[in-house]
C-alpha cells in the first residue's frame, strides 16, 4: 500500500508549478497582449475572450507536457529538450507575426477596395428625406451631422429615422 508521506511533496510541487506558471504569464506580455488585441479587433465578449485564452493556455501547457513525456519516454536529457522547447516558442512567435502581417495586408486590401471611386447609386429608405447622406443638420442645434463610417470607410445605414428634414 502506498504511503501518504509523499503527499506534501506533491502538493508543494503543484503549488510551485502553479506559481511559476502564473508569474511566467504575468511577466510575459506576449502571453496575453495578442488575445487582448484580437478580442478588441474582433469585438469579442469577455466570455469568448476568456474561453479562447484558456484554450490556448491549455494548448501551451499541454504541448510542454507532451514534450516532457516524450523526453522521459525516450530517455532524453532535459538539456536536449530545452532546445526543442525554445524552437517551439520561436515558431509560435513567428506564427503570430505572420498572422499579424497577413491580417494587415488583408485589411489594407479591403480598405483600398472600399475606398475606390464608385458610380453614383441610390437606395431605398423606409422614410423620406431631402438631404444627402453626410450633410444632414441636427434639428436640435442646426449643426451639420455626418454619417458614421465603419473602419473600412463605408457609410453605415442612416440612423436619422424619423428625424430627417
Amino acid at each position: 500500500m502506498p504511503s501518504s508521506a509523499g503527499l506534501p511533496e506533491v502538493a508543494a510541487l503543484c503549488a510551485t508549478a502553479f506559481s511559476v506558471g502564473a508569474i511566467h504569464t504575468v511577466l510575459g506580455p506576449d502571453h496575453y497582449v495578442p488575445f487582448a488585441a484580437l478580442a478588441r479587433a474582433g469585438g469579442w465578449s469577455t466570455g469568448r475572450t476568456m474561453l479562447v485564452t484558456a484554450a490556448c493556455g491549455l494548448a501551451h501547457v499541454g504541448s510542454s507536457f507532451v514534450i516532457g513525456l516524450a523526453g522521459l519516454a525516450l530517455g532524453v536529457a532535459v538539456l536536449t529538450l530545452e532546445g526543442l522547447e525554445a524552437v517551439r516558442g520561436d515558431v509560435a512567435g513567428w506564427l503570430l507575426v505572420g498572422f499579424g502581417l497577413a491580417y494587415l495586408v488583408w485589411g489594407l486590401v479591403r480598405a483600398a477596395r472600399s475606398s475606390a471611386p464608385r458610380a453614383p447609386h441610390s437606395h431605398a429608405h423606409a422614410h423620406a428625406h431631402a438631404h444627402a447622406h453626410g450633410t444632414a443638420r441636427s434639428t436640435r442645434t442646426g449643426t451639420p451631422m455626418t454619417s458614421p463610417t465603419s473602419i473600412t470607410g463605408r457609410p453605415q445605414p442612416c440612423r436619422l429615422r424619423g428625424r430627417c428634414s
